[in-house]
């Protein structure tokens, strides 16, 4: 029979050794940012030593199943291109007639009617609206198969300051990260009773 003073003392230490051992798991995720060379072992926290393999998961998972190109080219198709471009579209008519006509003949500038003149270039303005969709279309397709996300995704991930990162995965999983710490010493308390 073991004396009192034991069935406190190992559970205790055992509790004690089980939450340490899970902090330092946990700490270890993270940390040490930069290789330590200890007895010929490269000791190195995960994140900071599987970044770039991390970066390419995230990067293909992204690119694959979260932010698709065929996501992006419904976004580009849904976009109302006639309200935004169209005030542009008039002011750069109005400025190429208005200017190249009274350069190539400023009499024939002169002799049209103000009416024509509108005439011809709300013709041009419909012109190119009407065209709008089709070249939005070739642009957005141009732009989604030039656009790489995964390499993208890649290179910002691969750039993240990595104590921003930690501070940012602790803050999300504070609750869960200590619940791990907690449930090492009560594993190691129930051990120890054992």
């Amino acid at each position: 029979m073991l004396p009192t003073y034991q069935w406190i003392i190992i559970p205790l230490l055992s509790g004690l050794i089980g939450w340490f051992t899970n902090w330092l798991a946990v700490k270890m995720l993270f940390r040490p940012r930069l290789p330590i060379n200890i007895l010929g072992y490269t000791l190195q926290g995960v994140i900071p030593k599987r970044r770039g393999d991390i970066a390419k998961i995230i990067g293909k998972t992204i690119e694959e199943e979260l932010l698709t190109h065929g996501d992006l080219q419904s976004a580009l198709k849904k976009i109302n291109l006639n309200d935004t471009v169209k005030p542009l579209l008039e002011e750069k008519i109005n400025l190429m007639i208005d200017q190249k006509l009274a350069s190539i003949s400023p009499l024939l500038i002169s002799m049209l009617p103000k009416v024509m003149l509108d005439k011809i270039k709300a013709s041009i303005l419909e012109e190119i609206l009407n065209a709008l969709p089709e070249l939005m279309e070739k642009l957005s397709d141009s732009f989604i198969n030039h656009l790489p996300i995964s390499e993208l995704v890649i290179t910002n991930i691969n750039k993240f300051d990595l104590a921003r990162l930690e501070k940012m995965i602790i803050d999300a999983s504070n609750k869960e990260l200590k619940f791990i710490e907690y449930l090492g010493g009560f594993v190691g308390v129930i051990i120890g009773i054992i």
